[in-house]
């Protein structure tokens, strides 16, 4: 854990980029798992997500995941944490499905490989995609929504969505497209995610 904090406070500082962030803490994620029994680790994971509430997420996630799926959305979590955590996150916050980090286990133990790449810049864009295929889903009536870098190509990908930031850099990234590019007024993005539903 030590490590992870020093990689986050790397980025703070500008040292390093949100991929390689990400990059480095999959990697560090990946050795913390290795040689360890899943149902230990899934058992943690249980317990740590039972600490949560809806409290730990953005104000705004209850209400958009509420109205969505009153409007017959399915809500699908693409997050980069491990795919174990990601799935009892999504019962949390009352999502459909949830795609994570994928670790290889081999021997019935973790072994230190990502087999899923969601924290390149192209990583949660080639899961969407393979989600869609996959699951039939109509890719008109999708958007994304997303707070990070990682997030920018699967947004460009659905060609609506929205992106919570304050950065010029990212908002410049969606100029011309459906995409709402907005603070963090819970307002603000529930009144978008309505909009993108109609």
């Amino acid at each position: 854990i030590a490590f992870i904090d020093e990689i986050i406070a790397l980025y703070k500082l500008g040292r390093i980029s949100y991929l390689e962030t990400s990059e480095r803490g999959a990697a560090e994620i990946g050795l913390m798992l290795s040689r360890k029994s899943p149902e230990k680790i899934y058992e943690v994971s249980k317990k740590f997500v039972g600490t949560l509430s809806l409290n730990n997420f953005y104000s705004y996630t209850k209400p958009v995941i509420s109205y969505l799926k009153s409007v017959g959305y399915k809500i699908v979590l693409v997050t980069n944490e491990p795919d174990f955590l990601a799935e009892d996150l999504k019962l949390l916050i009352g999502a459909d499905d949830a795609i994570g980090l994928d670790f290889e286990i081999k021997n019935g133990e973790f072994t230190n490989r990502v087999e899923n790449y969601l924290f390149s810049k192209f990583g949660k864009v080639e899961i969407v995609k393979k989600y869609i295929q996959e699951n039939e889903v109509e890719i008109e009536s999708s958007f994304a929504m997303g707070d990070s870098e990682g997030d920018i190509e699967m947004i460009k990908f659905l060609k609506r969505g929205v992106m919570v930031t304050n950065s010029n850099e990212m908002r410049k990234q969606f100029e011309g497209m459906n995409v709402f590019v907005l603070s963090r007024g819970d307002e603000e993005v529930i009144e978008a995610v309505k909009t993108l539903a109609l």
